[in-house]
């Protein structure tokens, strides 16, 4: 029974568990059935939107399963979600009964993510992360969601309105980075005068804006991973891997308010390589640069600051790869533990290479080696100075307690100042550790040339400098504003020295220095100062004590020589004295002889200065006192300078003589710290005042002046050229020291121009001009010269002169007269001048003509007068001159040298051009006249100094000493030696001439036979002296024509009257004359010449001026009986007649003009007669002159039938005087006349 009711219990229970099995499935399938067509519903769509799918399979108990889904957003036809299949883990009945707690597990496979963006900060994903957020604050039983991807895909697509947003974000950061560096490019530039590459902003700017990426359409993103979301918690963590195209592995994690962690491991990607796919640009060549992350964490707890650790390496990227200098990354690291870091990089830097590393652990490490950087490339300089390499190495040490240590060394190669070499190589290396070290030097070619060092601690320390400079190692820029300092040839010194700068003290000694320059030298032999600065903001001045020791100086006028020059300063008083001071002038005049005349051969100077400086003002006032050699002149004056800096009053009053001629200055200014006025300022010298006025600007090197020159003698100007008048000038100078221009007006009233032979008179000239720098501008010049009115303009200046010349009726005829000495040459008419001047002063070129129609030369009628010529310093190119009258023609062509550079080469031709050569030519005035008309060629060539000349010349018509000739021929040929004279002809009715030989370029080599075998002597007769009458005879004469030993013709010969009637010279008749004669340098020596008459012999010799010359006579006279009636006509007496002997030993002296006779007489004259009144038979007399004074005359005069009675007869008819006198040859009387007569033996007349 029992069993039979468990059974039926047990058979109840089994049916009753059957049918709740049976009604638990059916209401699970019911259930599940419900559930899917719900979930089924809510997947159809909603607010934030639809997800489609294959099919959908519900299990609830372990979830849901999609395969083929797409999600689909609200509004959009296109899924932003796909996936091959999704899997929602997580139990529908925890969430039917609603528990507290609900995890979500999502598993996607092949998950497809496709986000658009819209721009403004929105995406077609945004609806959906807003729904998300909303169901996050609901009452939602979801406590955890957990999303894991496999093979996923991140697709993010940007439409045109979103890529045109983030292209202009991007432009406007771009623009941000080029201001930046822009105002750092300017920053650099105005602070320390960086003048950067011209096209270094612009490369940059074009790199920064030619590199924006272009914003892609879409990029995508092949990644796996998983997450994790605490709803309540607010903690979300997330891991994932990337695939493709990036690597590497990451993680995020949150937790609580604002905390979260980053981190990545073994990323690598390559730039260039998509999703950034860089292409090469001026800012960067991704090239096969990798970019390698092998640790990155990026970690922030509660509102703290976030802490980064991450090790980064960059390999083979190049920055701005078309700039001069890219930068080449070989590897670039980084790395970052909390406190501590480090950064390496090792590449290339443009032509260099660079090397660093860096460091932080508890202190700061730095080693930093960049070589053979090419500077010049990027930077073009810093302060006017550049280089064209830099190389710098830098180590660098800081502990924890802030100690740094510094050492280092920098580099610079092809140092130049404005862009002209400095040094080869220039250093500066130092360290800094408890004290300082500095050492710099500059070489150049090997050679040091300068050298700076330094050293100390805690403000106290020593320095010293050395100094070896020449010329080309100084840039010519750099002395512009120092006058005198151009051009260097060499300065140098050594200094050495010490400074305390907690006392504000320094000493400083000095030898050895020495400026040079091509016109200046100054030496000091040493040198010591002590120096002590003032407080900080006080007015005095510092205290110094300076003294130089033989201070030696020299310049193109002076030479100066200072033993002690001293400088002290105290407080409120300085003084500075230079004694003892020597110049000397004497080098100088001998170097420039233009000075020669205006500077005295020494002078002394002494200068002693006192001043005060307080805080109302300062003041330097003193004496200077000079005193210059023998008598040329003495200076005294006084300066002061007052004010109150930077305000200055100037005033210098200087007064004396200088050359015989006074000088007084006084210059008066002042100075406001940036422009000096001058304002009643002149200076007073000989006949010449300056006035000045205006201003300058010593900082800017501007000047504004104004002056007004009057009265200064050329000769004083421009001492031995042969100048006389006054010039006068005004204008104003502007521009600056280094460049100044100079306008105004040149004014000459009257001047000459001593040549030596002639003497050009110019008046009234005056110009225009512009004088800026070496160049001279001359505008609307003209002056006249010589009578005549010249006009002038153009340019002068070094390598650079044009000027021009002109006048369109010139006439030649003052300056041909000038020309011609004595104005043999007459001209007539007036022409059209023209000239021009080019090229330099060392290559002057010019070219000149001048043209005339009608006119005359001399009596000679002109109908066309050409000139053209052409030349430069050693050639003057005659390309043409012809003078033609009718038929007749002179024209002269070729070449002549100038300073014996080039050969002359010259041909001149006269077709019956008639010639007239008074007697100016020669001093013998008219008497040498020769005249007629030429024919023939001449030609030359060679140098002046010995031109090789052949020519033919025929006189027609001639006329020479006043005598006719009917032909004169002249044939002649060079030779390297001398000139062969192969023909001279004279001919004229009376008189033939004939010569041949050679004149020698030697002395020794000259020989010439001259032969007259009937020579008319009459043709001498123009020759002799007025009053002595003319001469008649014939001569037969042969000479022998040599030279002496300076080059001057003599002569040498014989000669002997060849007609039967004989001589008469003036009135005086010889029956014959001979003898031998020598003709040396205007002098005839008479030797053993006989004049004979009536049997009796008149001897003649000594020195025979020619007549007109200024020497002296020298004849000696002698005669024994010689017959007085030859010499009757000689004695300018009328109707006086006698005859008798004369013997003599007389000397004539003086000159022609005043002949001086000096010697004994007798004479024994007989029957004297004057006319009808005077009547003696006899006179004896003794005479005794000496230079026309007759010291004693004495004798008698014989009166009677016969005057043949003895003298001593009682019986005797006679008269018995003597006395004494003085003849005046030039009025042929006596000026003084003492006589006494005895007329005791007068028995009758």
């Amino acid at each position: 029974m029992v069993s039979l009711r468990r059974k039926v219990a047990l058979s109840a229970l089994a049916l009753g568990l059957i049918g709740l099995v049976a009604l638990f499935f059916l209401f699970r399938a019911s259930m599940q059935q419900r559930a899917t067509s719900e979930i089924a519903k809510l997947l159809a769509g909603g607010e934030w939107g639809r997800i489609t799918y294959s099919s959908l399979t519900v299990d609830m108990r372990l979830g849901i399963t999609l395969q083929d889904a797409a999600l689909i957003p609200a509004g959009s036809a296109r899924p932003v979600l796909s996936v091959s299949e999704a899997r929602i883990s997580v139990s529908l009945w925890d969430l039917l009964r609603k528990r507290k707690s609900v995890a979500v597990q999502i598993a996607l496979r092949r998950p497809r993510l496709r986000l658009t963006y819209l721009g403004g900060g929105r995406s077609d994903f945004g609806p959906l992360v807003n729904q998300f957020r909303a169901a996050k604050t609901s009452d939602s039983p979801i406590r955890r969601l957990g999303l894991s991807f496999q093979d996923g895909k991140l697709t993010i697509a940007l439409t045109p309105a979103a890529r045109r947003e983030l292209a202009e974000k991007l432009y406007a950061s771009a623009n941000q980075v080029d201001g930046a560096i822009a105002a750092l490019l300017d920053k650099a530039a105005s602070r320390w005068s960086v003048v950067w590459d011209e096209q270094l902003r612009h490369s940059l700017r074009d790199a920064i804006s030619a590199s924006l990426p272009a914003v892609p359409a879409q990029f995508e993103l092949e990644l796996s991973g998983s997450s994790s979301y605490e709803v309540g918690k607010e903690r979300f963590s997330s891991r994932f891997t990337l695939a493709s195209p990036l690597n590497g592995k990451f993680s995020i994690s949150t937790s609580g308010v604002g905390g979260f962690q980053l981190r990545a491991t073994g990323i690598r990607f390559r730039p260039s390589s998509p999703p950034f796919s860089l292409k090469p640009s001026r800012l960067m060549d991704p090239g096969d640069a990798e970019i390698a992350v092998s640790r990155f964490a990026l970690t922030r707890e509660g509102e703290a600051a976030p802490t980064l650790e991450a090790d980064v390496i960059v390999e083979n990227l190049t920055l701005l790869p078309r700039m001069p200098n890219p930068l080449s990354l070989t590897k670039l690291s980084l790395g970052f533990r909390q406190e501590k870091a480090s950064a390496s990089v090792v590449g290339t830097f443009g032509a260099g290479s660079i090397s660093a590393k860096w460091s932080r652990d508890g202190g700061d490490s730095l080693d930093l080696n960049l070589r053979k950087f090419r500077l010049c490339d990027t930077v073009s300089s810093v302060r006017e100075v550049a280089a064209q390499e830099l190389s710098l190495q830098l180590i660098g040490r800081r502990s924890s307690t802030g100690n740094p240590t510094l050492r280092g060394k920098l580099t610079l190669a092809g140092v130049s100042f404005r862009g002209e070499p400095v040094a080869d190589e220039a250093y500066v290396e130092g360290s800094l550790e408890t004290g300082y070290r500095l050492a710099s030097a500059l070489t150049r070619d090997g050679r040091r040339i300068l050298k700076l060092g330094a050293k100390g601690r805690k403000g106290k320390g020593q320095f010293s400098l050395d100094a070896n400079l020449r010329r080309r190692d100084v840039p010519g820029d750099l002395l512009a504003g120092l006058p005198g300092m151009e051009p260097l040839q060499e300065l140098r010194g050594h200094f050495t020295g010490d400074f305390d700068l907690d006392s504000r003290k320094a000493t400083i000694s000095a030898s050895g220095m020495a400026l040079k320059t091509a016109a200046t030298t100054i030496e000091c032999r040493r040198g010591n100062a002590e120096l002590t600065l003032a407080s900080a903001g006080a007015a005095a001045i510092p205290s110094i004590a300076a003294t130089l020791h033989s201070v030696f100086a020299s310049f193109p006028w002076t030479q100066a020589t200072v033993q002690e020059l001293e400088l002290t300063a105290s407080r409120e008083e300085f003084a500075v004295r230079a004694g003892d001071v020597s110049l000397t002038f004497e080098d100088a005049t001998a170097k420039t002889g233009r000075w020669q005349k205006w500077l005295p051969r020494e002078a002394g100077l002494g200068a002693n200065l006192q001043g005060t400086a307080t805080a109302s003002g300062w003041k330097l006032s003193g004496g200077l006192e000079g005193k210059l050699s023998g008598e040329s002149g003495k200076l005294a004056g006084q300066m002061e300078l007052a004010g109150k800096w930077p305000d200055v009053q100037i005033a210098v009053r200087l007064g004396g003589f200088i050359r015989e001629r006074p000088l007084v200055a006084q210059l008066a200014g002042f100075y406001d710290g940036r422009r000096l006025t001058v304002a009643e300022s002149s200076i007073d010298y000989g006949s010449g005042r300056v006035e000045l006025s205006g201003g300058i600007d010593p900082m800017s090197q501007e000047l504004l002046l104004s002056y007004q020159a009057e009265g200064f003698e050329l000769a004083q100007l421009a001492p031995g050229r042969g100048l006389s008048g006054k010039l006068s000038s005004s204008g104003r100078a502007s521009g600056t020291f280094s460049h100044p221009v100079v306008t105004g007006t040149l004014w000459l009233p009257e001047a000459d121009i001593d040549c030596g032979a002639i003497r050009l008179p110019i008046s009234r000239a005056t110009s225009s001009f512009t004088l800026s720098g070496k160049r001279l501008e001359l505008r609307g010049a003209s002056l006249q010269l010589m009578g005549q009115v010249i006009f002038l303009e153009g340019v002068i200046a070094p390598g650079a002169l044009r000027l021009s010349l002109w006048k369109d009726e010139y006439s030649p005829s003052q300056l041909v007269s000038a020309l011609a000495s004595g104005g043999f040459l007459g001209w007539q008419g007036t022409g059209k001048l023209s000239a021009s001047l080019a090229g330099s002063f060392d290559d002057l070129r010019y070219r000149a003509s001048y043209e005339q129609k009608g006119g005359a030369l001399n009596q000679t009628a002109l109908d066309e007068v050409r000139i053209r010529l052409r030349g430069d310093w050693h050639t003057l190119n005659l390309e043409e001159a012809l003078l033609r009258s009718g038929e007749a023609s002179l024209a002269l062509t070729g070449s002549l040298e100038l300073g014996g550079v080039c050969p002359a080469n010259w041909h001149l031709q006269m077709s019956d051009f008639p010639v007239e050569l008074p007697a100016s030519v020669v001093p013998l005035g008219k008497r040498l006249a020769l005249r007629g008309r030429v024919c023939g060629e001449l030609s030359g060539e060679g140098g002046l100094a010995r031109p090789r000349l052949t020519g033919a010349l025929e006189v027609v018509d001639a006329s020479l000493l006043e005598t006719p000739f009917s032909r004169i021929r002249l044939a002649f040929a060079s030779a390297a030696d001398g000139v062969k004279i192969e023909e001279f002809t004279a001919e004229s009715e009376e008189s033939f001439v004939t010569a041949s030989g050679f004149w020698g370029y030697r002395s020794e080599d000259t020989l010439i036979n001259l032969e007259v075998p009937l020579l008319d002597i009459s043709l001498f007769s123009p020759l002799m002296p007025e009053g002595l009458g003319s001469l008649q005879g014939e001569l037969g004469i042969t000479f022998l024509v040599t030279e002496n030993a300076r080059g001057e013709p003599q002569l040498e010969g014989t000669f002997q009257s060849a007609g039967a009637e004989g001589l008469l010279l003036g009135s005086a008749h010889f029956d014959r004359a001979q003898g031998r004669l020598t003709y040396r340098r205007g002098v005839i020596e008479l030797h053993e010449v006989t004049l004979m008459a009536d049997g009796s012999r008149l001897r003649v010799s000594g020195e025979l001026p020619i007549p007109g010359s200024s020497r002296s006579l020298d004849v000696h006279v002698a005669s024994r009986d010689f017959a007085l009636a030859a010499l009757r006509p000689l004695i300018p007496v009328k109707g006086l007649e006698f005859g008798g002997k004369l013997s003599s030993d007389l000397t004539i002296s003086g000159t022609w003009g005043n002949p001086q006779l000096s010697g004994h007489a007798d004479v024994d004259a007989e029957e004297l007669s004057f006319g009808d009144r005077f009547r003696a038979s006899r006179l004896v007399a003794a005479v005794e002159v000496q230079d026309n004074e007759v010291n004693s005359v004495s004798g008698q005069v014989f009166f009677g039938p016969s005057g043949d009675g003895d003298a001593t007869g009682a019986a005797e008819n006679f008269i018995s005087f003597e006395g004494s006198g003085r003849y005046n040859s030039a009025r042929a009387d006596f000026d003084e006349l003492e006589s006494r007569v005895e007329l005791s033996h007068l028995s009758h007349l």
